[in-house]
């Protein structure tokens, strides 16, 4: 599902009357030829929804079906458009650059504008201003009356598409599809300028991933994620009908070097799953950069396995936690800047005193075992040697993620006294204990009709004796200092026991 598509649906919805071929074209900014083999993937999408598209010689195109057959395709695609997204200068000529780049079709001015909500003179001056780069990259940014395009060689306009995907903050995003086991695709458009969601990148890597060559055993993380980006742009340029060209002394000799097997096994496994021809050239070209990312210094790994050792942390400890870490994006950016010194730390035994180890065993002594045990695993996988010292740091990562879920005590206030009262005890009691919510108050004749099994402790103002398995404190009704300093004392240590980590272990 490209992005396109999307909009021609979302066109099509609005329209009320027929709409020509001409008119989609105008909207989208591609030959009429484009349109038309959009609209046969319109239309088998429409008939899952039991919606038709009604095509009239002279008049034009319409949508048939029941309103909320329309309104559920609606849900289902328009929303996936981003509207009134913001981009920072930087981030608008990345957009741009892949945008013109990776489009069959000349962009217009004014449709780029309206995708990125500026005006037309500010998307001619980031044109202006990315010219000096294509140029560097042997490009040329071509702007004419039919639009705006690259002219150049086909090999220079995927090593800019390759740098501008890893040069955007959504590689990042590209990582996580490979590195979690747990992700499910959403089509969700990882990079918006192009027409390709996290659906589509998904399937690839998996398709490659699944070929089980031991090449992907050698490489890095980091150098991993780079050979299936660069098969991802082969695959989408190959659909575009953009090939590669060669020369035939150059072909000879990558015929007789290396890696052309494991080239040959990727190409094949693309076109067994899309059911496409992938030319001969097309292998070779592979076979270089595999060649190339096979040769990289071990250098630029370093970032790579930072992301690795941080994902290894979080499943490890999601396997042990009822808790989703994996959505804690904070988490993981702490996790992944701390380690990428410790990696060089580990590598070159460089010792590191934690002056706070001491401390951090004795107060967070659960999740402390709990880290030592995970990166047992993280041991296992880069052979390093990982001290108390830097597990205490990593640990002190857990604590924060854990403090930022943790709950109240759930109190029921047990109170014979007017409602006016109440409401003021109540008041100052969330104000005043912190770690305690009164979520509900009742008087002591109601309290053998009340079920007690959600509330962690009872507060009770009355003298009347009150028979119960829950912890009870006794208060007086205006709540005096000495109230406050028993329940924060008291309350603190119910709040401990109830966000125990070895609560949340899942049995």
């Amino acid at each position: 599902m490209n992005q396109r598509i999307v909009r021609i649906i979302q066109l099509l919805l609005n329209q009320e009357e027929p709409i020509t071929v001409d008119q989609i074209k105008d909207v989208v900014q591609v030959s009429n030829k484009t349109v038309r083999m959009d609209l046969k993937v319109v239309q088998e999408i429409c008939n899952s929804f039991d919606i038709e598209l009604i095509k009239k010689q002279g008049t034009g195109i319409q949508m048939i079906g029941s309103d909320s057959a329309k309104l559920s395709l609606k849900n289902k695609f328009c929303s996936q458009i981003e509207t009134n997204q913001e981009y920072s200068p930087v981030a608008r000529r990345s957009y741009i650059a892949l945008r013109i780049l990776t489009a069959t079709d000349p962009c217009k001015s004014s449709m780029l504008g309206e995708e990125l909500y500026v005006s037309k003179a500010t998307i001619n001056k980031d044109i202006h201003s990315l010219k000096d780069y294509f140029i560097h990259k042997k490009l040329d940014i071509i702007s004419n009356n039919m639009g705006i395009y690259v002219k150049g060689k086909e090999r220079h306009i995927r090593d800019c598409i390759f740098d501008f995907m890893i040069q955007n903050e959504k590689y990042n995003k590209l990582s996580e599809l490979i590195l979690n086991p747990n992700y499910k695709p959403t089509d969700y458009f990882i990079y918006p300028s192009i027409d390709y969601t996290d659906t589509n990148f998904y399937d690839l890597f998996n398709v490659v991933l699944n070929t089980n060559l031991s090449l992907f055993n050698n490489l890095s993380f980091d150098r991993m994620q780079r050979l299936l980006t660069r098969v991802f742009i082969s695959y989408i340029r190959i659909l575009d009908e953009c090939p590669i060209t060669l020369s035939e002394n150059f072909i000879k000799k990558l015929e007789v070097s290396s890696y052309y097997h494991e080239a040959k096994i990727i190409c094949q496994a693309i076109e067994k799953a899309y059911s496409i021809t992938i030319d001969e050239k097309e292998v070779h070209y592979l076979q270089v950069h595999i060649q190339s990312i096979v040769s990289e210094s071990k250098e630029t790994s370093t970032n790579a396995s930072a992301k690795i050792m941080a994902y290894q942390l979080i499943h490890g400890w999601m396997k042990i936690f009822d808790y989703p870490f994996d959505k804690d994006e904070e988490l993981f950016n702490s996790l992944y800047q701390h380690c990428k010194p410790a990696i060089t730390r580990f590598e070159h035994n460089i010792p590191m005193e934690n002056t706070l180890l001491p401390v951090i065993k004795k107060q967070f002594r659960n999740t402390f075992l709990i880290t030592r045990d995970c990166c047992k695993s993280i041991e296992k996988s880069f052979g390093y040697f990982i001290s108390d010292d830097e597990i205490a740091y990593l640990t002190l990562h857990l604590v924060n993620a854990l403090d930022r879920q943790k709950k109240k005590i759930n109190v029921l206030l047990i109170s014979e006294n007017s409602v006016g009262v109440n409401k003021l005890l109540q008041q100052r009691l969330n104000t005043l204990v912190p770690y305690m919510n009164v979520s509900r108050i009742i008087d002591v004749l109601s309290y053998r009709d009340e079920d007690i099994s959600e509330y962690d402790i009872l507060l009770s103002t009355t003298s009347a004796a009150i028979i119960t398995d829950k912890p009870m404190i006794k208060i007086s009704p205006i709540l005096d200092e000495a109230d406050i300093l028993k329940l924060n004392t008291v309350g603190y240590e119910y709040y401990k026991k109830k966000n125990d980590p070895i609560q949340h272990i899942i049995k």
